[in-house]
């Protein structure tokens, strides 16, 4: 039970951390939420991104993702929405 959280250090990304946690856990049906541009990585690595919506809209980098959910909910709120769409998944 409970998520998995990764710190990472110069010369790596979150895609890389990604995927060191999917094959640690042997999974390969990760999500992922964020909402800028250093979460590119992240996004294209798992298998569900939800890209929360910033005050001014979704990062223009982040909005192409192929597969992506684009939340409405700015902040806090788009972790809620991300959470609602899960469950009625």
């Amino acid at each position: 039970a409970g998520g998995r959280w990764a710190t990472l250090t110069g010369g790596s990304s979150k895609g890389r951390a990604a995927g060191v946690l999917m094959a640690r856990f042997s999974t390969d049906g990760a999500i992922a939420v964020g909402n800028d541009a250093n979460d590119e990585s992240l996004f294209r690595s798992v298998a569900r991104p939800f890209v929360i919506r910033n005050h001014d809209g979704h990062h223009p980098r982040l909005a192409v993702i192929p597969g992506a959910t684009l939340l409405q909910s700015p902040g806090p709120l788009g972790w809620k929405e991300m959470i609602g769409a899960l469950e009625r998944r």
